[in-house]
């Protein structure tokens, strides 16, 4: 069987956070409302529109998005080196 180890759990608690930000923000009705999400060190996505500059940096700076280590979730239209996750990860 698949045992998580510490840095997918941490990666799962990033993913949930940004979700519940995106909720926060009004961005989003409800954490199922996000069919996918990207984020790295230049801009945000979600459901294939780009975030204000203010809630990506907001973001970046609290989920520790640097260069070449995005978080991308779901079927994500954004690429790049970085952890990405499935709906069904979270689960």
């Amino acid at each position: 069987g698949f045992t998580p180890d510490e840095n997918w759990v941490k990666n799962v608690a990033r993913i949930k956070g940004v979700l519940e930000e995106l909720v926060k923000e009004g961005l989003v009705a409800s954490t199922s409302a996000v069919e996918w999400f990207g984020i790295n060190d230049r801009k945000m996505m979600v459901n294939g529109k780009e975030v204000s500059e203010a809630l990506h940096d907001k973001l970046k700076s609290i989920y520790e998005i640097e260069k070449d280590k995005g978080l991308f979730y779901g079927p994500s239209q954004m690429y790049g080196p970085g952890v990405y996750f499935d709906k069904k990860d979270l689960n």
